[in-house]
């Protein structure tokens, strides 16, 4: 299990600055990367062509990660906007119709681990989505989900119908780095904010794996409900639960997308 230190992002800082999270998929890990810093990933339309700019409607986002798990979004008036601001790029959702979806599953169903680390904001205290395994993390086994409600943040995960369990955080409407880590079988859920941890359980998690679902990002079942009233600077998504340098880049990485 994961040895966390009072100061991961100094472990970080030794690692020096040319990290990059494709180095965490080079061993066939599972999983996704997505950065909308990288304008060269994104485009216009949902077939990958017309080069994303900015204060332009994104339609497909490449999954760095190698894995091939691209978000896309069909319906124009459905897509997200490409934003820039002090320097930082980012996704800007509606809260009202903007979302997207993976274009195929991801499949998950050899491990009972995951590990999540998104650059996100939220501009209103209502339930949105930040990304959610399935249209319907909360009835569906073998899923996962962080979210907004009200002045929470929470991560949550299903693996087993007996297995259901969240954790929380009161953050207010503003712009974080959150990361949930769990395991099932150990059991472990843990939650952190700005690189800190700040919550965790030992509950049981009953048993079972994680599932093949397709990924929503910024709304619940692609672009139907539960929409984000905010933004997203990166999310980096894997099955396995991180070392201490690894945790300690991935933090200090989403931390330098998002300006925390």
């Amino acid at each position: 299990m994961i040895g966390i230190g009072a100061n991961l992002f100094k472990v970080a800082m030794r690692l020096g600055s040319g990290f990059s999270p494709a180095s965490l998929f080079d061993n066939g890990e599972r999983g996704a990367w997505y950065d909308p810093s990288d304008l060269s990933s994104m485009f216009q339309s949902s077939d990958g062509t017309t080069p994303a700019v900015v204060d332009s409607p994104v339609g497909y986002i490449r999954d760095k990660s190698g894995n091939g798990h691209h978000m896309i979004q069909v319906t124009d008036a459905d897509r997200p906007v490409l934003k820039k601001s002090d320097g930082l790029y980012y996704l800007e959702f509606d809260g009202a119709n903007w979302g997207m979806q993976t274009g195929s599953t991801v499949n998950f169903d050899n491990t009972d681990e995951m590990n999540v680390v998104v650059g996100v904001s939220k501009e209103a205290a209502t339930t949105q989505t930040v990304i959610e395994s399935s249209d319907t993390a909360y009835a569906t086994n073998g899923t996962f989900r962080i979210f907004g409600n009200n002045t929470l943040w929470k991560a949550n995960t299903r693996t087993s119908s007996t297995g259901e369990i969240s954790i929380s955080k009161s953050e207010g409407v503003s712009t974080k780095v959150l990361t949930m880590i769990n395991k099932v079988s150990t059991p472990l859920l843990q939650f952190r904010v700005n690189g800190s941890a700040v919550t965790a359980v030992t509950t049981a998690q009953g048993g079972g794996n994680y599932g093949d679902k397709k990924l929503n990002l910024g709304a619940r079942a692609n672009a139907a409900s539960k929409w984000l009233d905010g933004n997203i600077y990166g999310l980096i998504i894997r099955n396995i639960v991180p070392n201490a340098a690894e945790l300690a880049s991935m933090e200090s990485y989403m931390n330098d997308k998002t300006g925390v």
